[in-house]
Order: C-alpha cells, then structure tokens, then sequence
C-alpha cells in the first residue's frame, strides 16, 4: 500500500507508534497532509495509540489532515473493533472485555470513534472465512451496531459525518434487525 502510495508521486513518512516517543510521533505527523494507519493486530494497534495518549492529540490534529486506514487502521476509526478478525473468530463474545486479542499485555479495544458504525474489510475473502454474513448479523444483531462490510476493492469514505462506499467491490451493510 505505500508503494502504491509513492507511485501516485506521495512522500511517506514512516512513523512507528510503538517505537517512537509521544512527542517525535506528533511532530512528524504534525507535518503531513494525511495520516495513514496500516492493518496488523488492531487490539495491538489500540493499546499503541492509547499507551502513548495519542487517541486525542491525533484526533485534533485531524481538523487540517485527512484520515485513510486500512485494515486495522481504518477499523480503528470507528465505533468498535469488535469485528477485528481475532474477535470474530470467537462470536460467542460481545461484551467489551475482549482485550485479550492483541499481544499478552499490549491489547485494547479503544477506537477513535470517528463514526457511528463498525466497519470490517476483508469482506468475503477465502483468506478470513469468519468475516461472513451470519457472524457479521449475529454480531450487528446483539451489540445493536451498524457495520460497513467491504472486500479488498471497496471502501467506505465519511465526509463530513457521510458515510458512503466507494471502490468496486462487493459491499454490505449489516444492520440489527
């Protein structure tokens, strides 16, 4: 993705949350037009952002940036990350302890919560057999929660609190019934 990223004539800026230091994550992140978030263990990523009270600073700086996620990093931005893949694996789970996900220790369910909805890529693919339509009701079902679904060629864009797909892929949005 940031190859990609560099071919369409980007700069990318490689900043470790987990390696750096609070303040030399946000000057360098302070001088980019987008912060982009990559996939990996979400509950990992969650406790990096919150061990290193990153969750509001980077939500400020957000007012003169873009947002793009992938993976993690666009689950991360949402309601939850209940619907992470090391989850949905267990969907006999809803309640909010579930930090046990991501590396012994280093796990946690805080998201940005940039948006009223869940959102879970990887929709439909042989590769994550548990991103399905019965586990993604079942879970949209019990916790009462809106989730965006998308495969690996769609993505869901939120401007100004509008939330729509884009891309070509297959696309679904799970809804409690």
């Amino acid at each position: 993705d940031l190859y990609r990223l560099k071919q369409r004539g980007a700069y990318v800026d490689l900043v470790d949350i987990g390696q750096l230091q609070r303040k030399e994550v946000l000057a360098r992140l302070n001088g980019v037009d987008v912060v982009f978030f990559g996939g990996g263990n979400t509950f990992y990523l969650s406790w990096c952002l919150g061990e290193k009270d990153l969750f509001e600073p980077i939500s400020e700086l957000l007012e003169t940036k873009a947002y793009v996620g992938i993976r993690a990093g666009s689950m991360i931005a949402t309601k939850t990350i209940r619907t992470a893949s090391q989850a949905v694996k267990s969907p006999h789970l809803y309640d909010e302890m579930y930090e046990e996900f991501g590396p012994s220790g280093r796990s946690s369910t805080k998201t940005f919560g940039f948006t009223d909805f869940a959102f879970r890529p990887h929709y439909g693919s042989a590769h994550f057999r548990n991103v399905n339509d019965t586990n993604l009701q079942e879970f949209a079902d019990r916790t009462d929660t809106i989730i965006m679904a998308a495969d690996d060629a769609g993505a869901v864009r939120v401007v100004d609190g509008q939330a729509e797909f884009v891309g070509e892929g297959e696309t679904k949005i799970f809804g409690p019934r």
